[in-house]
């Protein structure tokens, strides 16, 4: 089954860590559950953000605008953005508009949370 609209679930792993879990498309309309959840997930004082990919199943341009803005308010918050799960063709994404050079990627959770 396809999810055309994203869902995010927000999960605490570690003090001061959230992981963004994504879920369906990253699309302009993925602009409210991402932000609301970036927003929900920052309120507790974190200061590493992990977006887990496993479950997207697309992304367009308008996604990766939406992922640039996100980076741009971490950044802003002093706060690390950590991205993991990445499929290929979201990995060809990332490697095209530099996002993977932008922030880390990891190939897995497990992975990300070793990094910190």
């Amino acid at each position: 089954m396809v999810r055309a609209r994203l869902e995010v679930a927000i999960r605490e792993p570690a003090d001061r860590v959230r992981i963004l879990d994504l879920r369906g498309h990253i699309t302009r309309t993925a602009e409210e559950p991402l932000t609301a959840a970036y927003q929900e997930a920052s309120s507790g004082g974190a200061q590493t953000v992990i977006l887990n990919f496993d479950d997207v199943d697309a992304m367009d341009s308008s996604g990766l605008g939406l992922l640039i803005a996100l980076l741009a308010r971490a950044q802003h918050l002093k706060q690390r953005l950590v991205a993991c799960g990445l499929g290929a063709p979201l990995q060809q994404a990332f490697q095209v508009t530099y996002l993977d050079e932008a922030l880390d990627v990891y190939a897995g959770e497990a992975e990300a949370l070793q990094s910190l």
